[in-house]
This record gives structure tokens, C-alpha cells and sequence, in this order.
């Protein structure tokens, strides 16, 4: 990289301090943490408003699995499976018809969401970074 930014210098007519490449590299290295460190605010603002969507998602779901009478057909199954086994394909369909899917499929919507942000903030953290230590004399 220094030889392409002798290069650039070599066509001025003013001569630059003896730390301009110095700063110019210095610049662009404070720029791209700049950058990690924005990209790392915006996925965790992302992860936490997906959580936030998650949570009032879940309670709707639980409620609608209540409403729906989708436990019902489940414990009917464990408790007298002999009359699930005669009703087999109306039974199904009754499962099928109770289960709440628009509920289900918005809550792990959110929950697809959250991960992915969490995933790309994390992917944004340098693990040497935490290792520094900065003395300051």
C-alpha cells in the first residue's frame, strides 16, 4: 500500500511532511473500526428489536395453541388412541385445522431474525480486539 501512495505523492508539486503516509494509513485503519464499530451497534439494535417482536409473538402463539383446542387433540391421542386409530383421517384433520400457523410462522420469523443479527454482530467483533491491552503512559 505505501508504494501506491509514493506514487500519488510523486505527481504533487508540494512535498508532504515525512508522516503523511503514516497518517494517511493511520486514517483509513481508524475509519474501518469506525466502521466494525457502527456495524456492530446495528446488529445488536436489530437482535433487540427482534426480541422485543419475539416476545408479545410467543404469548400471542401460546394463547392461540389455547384457544384453538390444539392441546385437546394432542392429550385425545395419548389418552384414548384406540378411537384416534378408528378416526384417523378426521383426526388429522382436525390437528391440522387447530394448529395456529400464521402465529407459529410469525414467531419463528422473529426469532430467525434475532439469530441472524446476533450471528452478523458477532461476526463484526474481533476476537484479538478483546485480547489488547492499552497502556497509557
Amino acid at each position: 500500500m505505501g508504494n501506491k501512495i509514493n506514487k500519488a505523492i510523486k505527481g504533487l508539486s508540494v512535498v508532504p511532511r515525512p508522516d503523511f503516509e503514516s497518517r494517511i494509513l493511520l486514517k483509513i485503519r481508524d475509519a474501518r473500526e469506525q466502521q466494525k464499530k457502527t456495524k456492530r451497534y446495528i446488529g445488536f439494535g436489530i437482535s433487540t428489536l427482534s426480541l422485543c417482536g419475539f416476545l408479545p409473538f410467543l404469548v400471542y402463539t401460546v394463547k392461540d395453541f389455547y384457544q384453538s383446542g390444539f392441546f385437546s387433540y394432542i392429550s385425545l391421542l395419548f389418552s384414548d388412541g384406540k378411537i384416534v386409530m378408528e378416526n384417523l383421517g378426521q383426526y388429522a384433520m382436525s390437528v391440522v385445522d387447530s394448529f395456529p400457523f400464521l402465529a407459529v410462522s410469525m414467531s419463528l420469523l422473529f426469532l430467525q431474525i434475532f439469530f441472524v443479527a446476533i450471528r452478523y454482530s458477532l461476526s463484526q467483533i474481533d476476537a484479538t480486539k478483546s485480547l489488547k491491552v492499552v497502556f497509557n503512559n
